[in-house]
């Protein structure tokens, strides 16, 4: 099969964090980005059918409504605020009793749920090649179908089967027993890629499942991951459906190219990224912190090689060292991250919360502060992780130079800089910042 430019999408299971895939479909509709083909496991299946059916109205309904007893009858020793609590302590005897003797939860309210949200008939004359994977149980092998090869009226039923998580009740179709697609392959692009697409868009939101590392060769696949974590999948919050969404939608334009960063969106000025990039390899920077650069390679044989070096592992690769120090700064002063950033605004604000903070002349809880720094010296990673409760490392580092004062030293700012690897950078984006604003230097 041809693509004539249009792309074959694969939505990979993934729960209740599927609500993300909403948030792809929005970017793709506001794109342009035509799809015709649509193929899912477990939840992807079920948004797959959304989208095939071309209704986005009806598909944030259900979810923005969706709680886990919509889906299955929960013992009510297991559910709790719209929230399943699954452990040995919450099992009694009977309800251990009932889940073996039914062989799952039962997914009746599911099955109700498909039909009368899941539009068969609007689906099968989209014109787009829906497809799903879910696994027989009978004959232990998966089973990657097509609407084509589906009996009238038995769509919601194949869509249950791909969806029917292990502790379910497994799905019933001619005598033959089905669970999980998850359990076969829980991004199936192979399943696309056999099919003869050669313009494939993923969606992988996976915790659990199998997911099969994807031979790309021979297509143009462009690859979308949740950039942060989503949580349980049998967690169906509906309060998760916007944010996931949200980061669902940035997700797909930072694929795209439409934003850059690591761990924001920015839309970046070239023009200030480069007079930015200017400061920092100046001489000035480079004297100012030359004696905090270490190489686990020995002497950099460039400024910029040594930036490089103090950076957290994931984040020395990037090819524009301005926006990862940025996203540094950022992070250490807490900034928000689940939007796009006009990168000019975005080192205003940083620029603002900094001198917010190194305007605070006296240390507030300082009890808190001082059974953090004590730990931090001893070095006791649990109690600190403890501890935090939500304050920015810059607050932190703050809070240091005034409890110490004279008295601080450079273990002092080794130990903290190790505790927060994204401070150091932000020190050095922050003196970057001092240069371009035309102001005194920031204390290094």
């Amino acid at each position: 099969m041809t693509s004539d430019g249009k792309y074959a999408l694969v939505l990979g299971g993934g729960g209740a964090n599927c609500s993300y895939q909403l948030g792809v479909w929005k970017a793709l509709r506001e794109k342009n980005i035509e799809i015709n083909a649509v193929i899912g496991t477990s939840g992807g299946a079920i948004n797959g059918a959304f989208i095939a059916q071309g209704d986005w109205d009806l598909a944030w309904e259900v979810w923005e409504n969706l709680t886990l007893d919509k889906i299955v009858d929960i013992p009510k020793e297991l559910f709790k605020n719209g929230r399943f609590k699954f452990s040995f302590k919450t099992l009694s005897k009977a309800t251990e009793m009932s889940l073996l003797k039914n062989k799952g939860l039962d997914t009746t309210p599911f099955r109700q749920l498909l039909k009368k949200y899941v539009k068969e008939s609007r689906i099968r004359r989209s014109g787009l090649d829906f497809g799903l994977v879910t696994y027989q149980i009978n004959e232990l092998k998966p089973l990657e179908i097509f609407i084509e090869d589906i009996d009238e009226g038995m769509l919601g039923d194949y869509i249950l089967a791909s969806a029917s998580f292990p502790i379910f009740k497994r799905t019933e179709i001619g005598n033959k027993w089905f669970i999980d697609g998850g359990i076969y392959n829980n991004v199936p692009f192979s399943t696309a890629k056999e099919r003869g697409y050669r313009n494939i868009i993923v969606v992988d939101v996976s915790r659990l499942g199998r997911v099969k590392e994807p031979d790309v060769s021979g297509t143009q696949t462009i690859y979308i991951k949740n950039s942060k974590s989503l949580g349980g999948v049998l967690n169906m919050n509906p309060a998760n459906v916007g944010p996931f969404s949200t980061l669902g939608y940035l997700d797909t334009l930072k694929a795209f190219g439409d934003v850059s960063g690591m761990d924001y969106f920015l839309d970046a000025d070239v023009k200030t990224v480069s007079v930015l990039d200017d400061i920092l390899r100046s001489a000035a920077l480079e004297k100012k912190f030359s004696k905090k650069f270490e190489t686990e390679n020995g002497p950099a044989r460039s400024f910029a090689q040594a930036v490089r070096g103090i950076l957290p592992k994931e984040k020395r690769t990037h090819w524009n060292i301005i926006l990862v120090l940025a996203e540094s700064a950022a992070s250490s002063l807490n900034i928000e991250n689940r939007k796009i950033w006009r990168f000019d605004d975005l080192i205003a604000v940083i620029w603002k919360k900094y001198s917010d903070i190194e305007a605070i002349e006296t240390v507030f809880s300082e009890g808190h502060f001082r059974k953090f720094f004590s730990m931090l010296m001893k070095q006791t990673q649990k109690s600190l992780n403890k501890t935090e409760r939500g304050l920015s490392p810059m607050m932190y580092d703050r809070a240091m130079t005034l409890m110490f004062g004279k008295s601080l030293n450079s273990i002092h700012i080794r130990a903290i800089e190790k505790y927060f690897p994204d401070l150091l950078p932000a020190k050095i984006f922050l003196s970057v910042l001092a240069t371009y604003y035309g102001l005194p230097q920031q204390k290094g």
